[in-house]
């Protein structure tokens, strides 16, 4: 996660997409394609979208994430070294993004969520925790 936290460090980049912006696009290529939705997919889309709304009123500063959490993407060598693969995703957003979607992955349980939660951040801040899970629910409905 040291690796990451000097990506996180560098210059923004040019692109700079939440994951709720990615729903609302592919939201909308499906509408425009006239494809039937499955079920429960308004309430699930009216229910992120109140979460983006209450996530821009908070004071959050966009840094660059590699913004596809899948556990695919992450390859572990024998020597225990850790590179993220599959940057095609890459953003300037909020950096719970990353976090919320590894967790959601990779944690069945939200015990052992937590921990590496704290484990990532240093401390456990519920607030942030919070943000964090809603963005691994949200990563889910978008294929991250």
């Amino acid at each position: 996660m040291r690796r990451a936290g000097c990506f996180r460090r560098g210059k923004p980049l040019s692109k700079s997409k939440s994951v709720f912006d990615e729903i609302e696009h592919f939201y909308a290529a499906v509408w425009r394609r006239r494809l039937k939705f499955p079920v429960d997919t308004e309430w699930l889309v009216e229910e992120l979208r109140f979460a983006a709304a209450a996530f821009r009123g908070l004071d959050i500063t966009p840094l660059p994430i590699h913004g596809d959490g899948n556990v695919s993407n992450i390859l572990i060598s024998d020597a225990g070294e850790v590179r993220l693969i599959d940057w095609d995703r890459a953003t300037t957003a909020d950096p719970l993004e990353d976090i919320g979607s590894f967790l959601n992955e990779a944690f069945e349980q939200e015990p052992e969520a937590c921990n590496a939660f704290v484990r990532n951040t240093g401390k456990f801040d519920e607030a942030a925790f919070n943000r964090a899970r809603i963005y691994g629910i949200a990563a889910i409905c978008d294929g991250g």
